[in-house]
């Protein structure tokens, strides 16, 4: 009997680009004006770089991609002059409008309908290697429970996320499905695991398919009947 259901986040629930995109205007916006020297000596595709940069000298960063922002900022601060308090603390202010942009997110349509009917037979657990908060989302209230990458240290496809979930619910692997738009990150690991799995194809690509693939859905609607299909198979 299908007892959980695991949701990885960005593209599966709602579309990520323009999120990021605004959040990172947004932050960057309130640091240029709180520092000028910033915007004065460095364009955001040199800021972009630097923070890609870093990851590479501190790989250690790659799962804990809040501390990876405020960290490249605080760097970039630095390097304008500011002592290193005054530097974190601007750095850590520029990431929390970021971060508020993050969570404002818009939902695909017929997501809240589904989450809803979902909520009162299953658990859910969300899934993500990013940083946003669910329970800041309009979706957060249909959730049990949230895992993030950097709260574990391990960003899927590692199985660190999915074991979590299964032992947050006391489930077997046979007992759930893992909802996500990432044949790689999703599905691969979540099947090694035992877990049945769909994949969601909200924005179209699906070039990636082939006879091995889950079952796919690009419609939120789609997804309930979805689920109970595979409920009603995996029943004794």
């Amino acid at each position: 009997m299908i007892k959980l259901l695991t949701f990885d986040l960005d593209n599966t629930l709602w579309h990520t680009d323009p999120v990021i995109i605004r959040a990172e205007t947004e932050g960057l916006q309130w640091l240029f004006e709180q520092a000028p020297e910033v915007a004065e000596r460095f364009s955001t595709e040199q800021i972009r770089r630097k923070r890609i940069d870093l990851i590479r000298q501190e790989p250690e960063l790659v799962h804990f991609i809040s501390r990876w922002r405020i960290r490249s900022l605080e760097l970039l601060l630095q390097e304008c002059g500011y002592d290193r308090d005054t530097a974190a603390d601007l750095a850590q202010r520029s990431f929390d409008v970021f971060q508020h942009h993050r969570e404002d997110i818009v939902l695909f349509d017929g997501v809240e309908e589904a989450m809803a009917e979902l909520a009162g037979d299953f658990t859910l657990v969300a899934l993500t290697n990013g940083n946003a908060n669910v329970f800041n989302t309009d979706a957060g209230r249909h959730f049990d429970h949230a895992i993030r990458a950097e709260e574990i240290g391990a960003a899927k496809p590692a199985p660190d996320m999915f074991l979590a979930a299964l032992g947050y619910a006391g489930v077997a692997p046979h007992q759930s499905i893992h909802i996500g738009d990432d044949f790689k990150n999703d599905h691969e690991p979540a099947a090694a695991l035992g877990m049945h799995t769909l994949q969601a194809a909200l924005l179209g690509e699906d070039n990636w398919r082939d006879e091995n693939s889950p079952p796919v859905f690009r419609d939120w609607r789609e997804l309930p009947a979805l689920i109970r299909s595979i409920a009603r198979v995996d029943e004794p």
